[in-house]
């Protein structure tokens, strides 16, 4: 009995060797009882040191698209005067089907909205709906898509649009402002979007909006 139990105590003290001799390491999940359980590293995360997300680096651009288009504004706009009576800001869409948008070009007109705003211009939301609709539980809605829902007409004298199209591992973006009385360019503004997992997935709903039984699309008057 004693010659076991000091083969036990060899054995037990052979393995704390061991396992102070090896590398030290964070293993997940660990051992429960006498079942083996297959010990696997943890995940270290890294932050980039420029962004904090990839979301940010997006607003980041669309803030320098803003920035672009206000410094090449055509100088036929004397004191900006062409874009006082204010901006309509449209999706963006595919360069290669205009009718067809995502996630992306449509994040992106909601980013150059806010940014054009910041920077003094007035901004018109075709959206907003002529009523609020509450909805129970959920909240309450100020802006629709639904044409019995919005204005059927807006004063803006331009309007921000552009397109997008993959090129490689990059998503080129060309954005501008044009006149919407003459169609004249007022501003023009290129940025180039890596096409990491962010952006990617944004890309991934593209569609385009199918006709309307009549086969005419919905329409928004400008007044100019």
């Amino acid at each position: 009995m004693q010659h076991r139990a000091v083969s036990l105590w060899a054995a037990l003290a052979l393995a704390l060797a061991l396992a102070a001799a090896a590398p030290a390491e964070a293993f997940w999940p660990f051992p429960l009882g006498g079942d083996r359980v297959e010990r696997k590293p943890l995940v270290r995360v890294r932050i980039p040191g420029d962004y904090s997300t990839a979301g940010e680096k997006i607003s980041r651009q669309a803030r320098a698209i803003a920035s672009d288009l206000v410094s090449s504004l055509s100088r036929d706009c004397p004191g900006y005067g062409c874009l006082a009576d204010g901006i309509v800001v449209t999706s963006f869409v595919e360069l290669k089907n205009l009718s067809r948008t995502s996630s992306f070009g449509r994040y992106l007109g909601e980013e150059l909205m806010g940014e054009m705003q910041r920077l003094g211009y007035r901004v018109v939301e075709i959206r907003k709906s002529r009523e609020v609709m509450i909805a129970g539980r959920f909240g309450e809605y100020g802006l629709s898509r639904d044409p019995a829902a919005i204005r059927t007409r807006v004063s803006a004298t331009a309007m921000l649009t552009g397109t997008y199209t993959l090129a490689g591992d990059s998503v080129v973006v060309n954005a501008r402002m044009v006149d919407n009385r003459s169609g004249d360019l007022l501003a023009s503004a290129v940025s180039i979007f890596p096409l990491d997992p962010v952006v990617e997935s944004m890309l991934a709903d593209a569609a385009a909006p199918g006709p309307e039984p009549s086969g005419v699309l919905y329409l928004k008057k400008l007044e100019m």
